[in-house]
């Protein structure tokens, strides 16, 4: 169940001010626990969190305040946001769809990520995030080596790509990301020491050219099975369209 604009007493906990916009505050609640959003624009970055694990932040690269959310609502239990174009900023929609899992107390989300813009000369990224935290980097079964698209097999990141699967470990608790075949190749490991960074949108973009990436977001301590059979579900699920 999505509540949206509310400032529970968990987001004030965890440093949420008391005051401000509340379009891109939402928190996601089933019977496995709680997601907490704080996608409203207007600083630096969105945190994406669930309370006990490691927090992901999502940043445009090189923007040092990201623009407000003018526009937000929910359809088929999927939460829309509009963010306009700035002389700073370029335009960005997103969508969030918790999805549905049956492994225990996992918490699973798929962020999907929309860059549009009309400004000449522009390559625009975004940036995932999750610091002081332990990296693993997983092949999952499901990696289609013969794919077109599908970079070779590898463990680690290289320079033309990243791994499908990475795990962030802090304190005995886990965050994972999940990047499917369309993503994954063109998508930049930039994590350094305890600070897992990737960067979505490798390619130069054209004016008026839409860009679309969709990872997914596993909150819990999943084992390599689980993440590998959850990898396959994202690998099978249509890329959303755009609203």
């Amino acid at each position: 169940m999505w509540k949206l604009n509310e400032r529970t007493p968990e987001a004030s906990d965890a440093g949420t001010p008391s005051s401000g916009p509340t379009n891109g505050l939402g928190r996601w609640e089933d019977e496995s626990g709680s997601i907490r959003f704080d996608l409203r624009g207007g600083q630096s970055h969105f945190l994406v969190s669930r309370q006990g694990f490691p927090e992901l932040g999502l940043q445009l690269d090189g923007v040092e305040t990201l623009p407000l959310a003018d526009e937000q609502y929910v359809r088929d239990g999927r939460w829309y946001l509009n963010y306009p174009q700035t002389s700073l900023a370029h335009a960005l929609r997103l969508q969030v769809k918790p999805q549905t899992c049956s492994f225990g107390s996992l918490l699973v989300v798929e962020i999907c990520l929309v860059l549009q813009t009309d400004l000449l000369d522009t390559h625009p990224t975004v940036d995932l995030s999750i610091t002081n935290v332990l990296i693993d980097r997983l092949t999952p079964k499901d990696w289609n080596l013969a794919s077109p698209i599908a970079p070779p097999h590898r463990t680690d990141a290289l320079e033309d790509g990243c791994s499908p699967v990475l795990v962030a470990k802090q304190n005995q608790s886990q965050t994972a990301i999940l990047l499917d075949s369309h993503d994954a190749p063109f998508t930049t490991d930039l994590s350094d020491g305890g600070d897992l960074r990737i960067r979505l949108f490798g390619e130069f973009l054209e004016k008026g050219v839409i860009r679309k990436a969709r990872p997914w977001i596993v909150f819990g301590n999943a084992s390599q099975d689980e993440l590998s059979l959850l990898h396959s579900q994202l690998q099978a699920t249509p890329l959303p369209l755009t609203a």
